[in-house]
């Protein structure tokens, strides 16, 4: 309310710069980010067609501080496509060590894909920073996947984008970092199609809102002229797969064209590809 009340005041460019200074910033910053903690990313795994989904958790504090000793704990969880959890992990974390996740050795194979997170408690040593403790810092972990195509090919992908804010050295809860949407967003993919480029293209779609979100998907020849068009649900914290195959790329005839997808429900998400080619090897990558 007071932040809608201060937007509406006709205020001077240079009377809004003094208040803003005077103001604590603990009072300037958005509920979820309360004093100090780390942000963390919703990932795609998937079980299906040959392939196996590798979490590398990597200490990202111990490159941060390496001077100090940032042993620490993590949970995993992991959720089907609907983004209801199915599996939970605790482990420890060493000083600049990694822990390595095999999604099969965790989650049934006929779940197919679904959705994780994982999360590292801060270190004392870190939450005793002058910085830290005068709440200036938040820690983004945007980790890496690895999709593995067997037998033995691996591709990976990276976060891009924010899920949960777990507040100081908080280890189970946390809050959602968009807590809440109102509008949705468009993307054109800066990737091309073409015909003969690949045997399928599958378009990821997550869900990082806590409504169910309906996103369409339309592939355009260049010019603009719509050839193929699908709608996907996605429930809360879930995933989707949409599949571009080659009767879609067939009606491209011998010119190039691209997708667009609608409904995505965060400012930051770009969607992601899977490229799957005819001799068997996957590539992974952010449009």
């Amino acid at each position: 309310m007071l932040r809608r009340l201060y937007a509406a005041l006709p205020l001077s460019g240079k009377l809004r710069e003094r208040i803003a200074q005077r103001v604590p910033l603990r009072w300037k910053r958005q509920p979820q980010f309360r004093g100090y903690g780390t942000i963390n990313e919703l990932y795609l795994w998937r079980l299906d067609r040959d392939i196996d989904t590798v979490v590398p958790i990597q200490n990202y504090f111990s490159f941060l501080f390496p001077e100090l000793d940032t042993a620490t704990e993590g949970t995993l969880w992991i959720h089907d496509r609907r983004g209801m959890e199915i599996a939970r992990r605790e482990f420890r974390l060493a000083h600049c060590a990694m822990h390595t996740v095999r999604v099969s050795e965790i989650a049934d194979r006929a779940l197919e894909y679904g959705t994780l997170m994982w999360h590292l408690r801060m270190p004392d040593c870190v939450a005793g920073q002058a910085a830290v403790r005068e709440h200036l810092v938040y820690f983004t972990d945007r980790g890496y996947l690895c999709y593995e195509k067997a037998p033995g090919q691996p591709c990976f992908a990276h976060g891009v984008d924010r899920y949960a804010v777990f507040q100081k050295q908080e280890t189970q809860r946390y809050d959602l970092f968009y807590p809440g949407l109102n509008a949705t967003r468009s993307w054109v993919a800066e990737f091309p199609l073409r015909r003969g480029m690949q045997e399928e293209i599958e378009i990821v779609l997550l869900n990082r809102s806590r409504s169910t979100r309906e996103f369409s998907v339309s592939v355009r020849r260049n010019g603009g002229q719509e050839i193929h068009a699908a709608r996907l649900r996605v429930e809360p914290r879930g995933a989707g797969l949409l599949p571009l195959d080659a009767a879609v790329f067939d009606k491209l005839g011998d010119g190039d064209g691209y997708f667009r997808i609608d409904g995505i429900p965060t400012q930051w998400g770009r969607p992601a590809i899977m490229r799957h080619f005819a001799g068997g090897a996957l590539s992974a990558m952010h449009c």
